[in-house]
């Protein structure tokens, strides 16, 4: 059963990468406990606007995340998983509408999908660590990135967290609920909110341009395997792009 992370965005920003930052590393001290499987379905539409232009993008990612190995990153206990792509379907007005230009746009992400990539959780739900390959296209790294922010989670319970994803370093502001069959259950709902105002950084620097980024997210896990998530993200620019 594939597991949907529903996500939409409304943005004018080229492809970035996540913040250089100056982080412990990975020691690795075992195997996981169990390698199952967890499948999932990214779904994503992106809408480009201006002026004089307006644009959409529609991405639905399926994938598997399994655990690779067990560890600690600085004085936290973490995990290291694997993500692999099985399939990339693309659309939107943003490409040629002839059916032979959109399924050569979907080949091309199915193809330049197939890259390894992993990436490092830590037990309080931070992903600090992403890696993979150096021949990785930079825009499929950057999908990529996108879907791994989706796993972010809070379970130390806090209002707020310093977070990184693909657009910015930030502060994250969470709240929570659960209900008594979700504690008996293990089952974990955080929203989580990020405003211009808690930016520390973006990762893309574009000259004579004010940004306004708007992001609200709905997180569920249970006993540490994400169940859901769903948002939306809304970035604008003013002034010279």
């Amino acid at each position: 059963m594939w597991t949907t992370l529903l996500f939409a965005g409304a943005a004018l920003l080229a492809a970035v990468t996540s913040p250089a930052a100056s982080n412990p590393t990975f020691q690795e001290t075992g195997d996981c406990e169990a390698t199952h499987e967890h499948l999932y379905k990214y779904a994503a539409k992106e809408d480009y606007f201006g002026d004089e232009y307006a644009q959409t993008f529609e991405i639905t990612i399926y994938f598997k995340v399994y655990c690779l190995s067990v560890g600690t990153y600085g004085d936290k206990r973490a995990k290291v998983y694997e993500l692999n792509t099985t399939k990339a379907e693309v659309g939107g007005t943003i490409l040629d509408r002839e059916e032979t230009e959109e399924q050569q746009a979907q080949n091309d992400y199915n193809v330049l999908l197939q890259g390894w990539f992993h990436f490092v959780q830590t037990e309080d739900g931070s992903i600090p660590i992403i890696r993979h390959s150096r021949e990785e296209d930079g825009e499929v790294i950057n999908t990529k990135k996108a879907i791994v922010s989706a796993f972010q989670a809070n379970f130390m319970g806090t209002e707020q967290k310093e977070e990184a994803d693909p657009q910015s370093l930030h502060r994250s502001h969470y709240t929570y609920e659960a209900s008594a069959q979700d504690v008996e259950n293990g089952v974990l709902r955080m929203h989580r909110t990020v405003n211009s105002e808690d930016i520390e950084a973006y990762t893309s620097h574009i000259p004579g341009a004010e940004v306004e980024l708007k992001k609200k997210e709905d997180i569920t896990y249970k006993k540490g395997v994400l169940l859901g998530a769903s948002g939306t993200t809304t970035v604008k620019l003013f002034g010279k792009v």
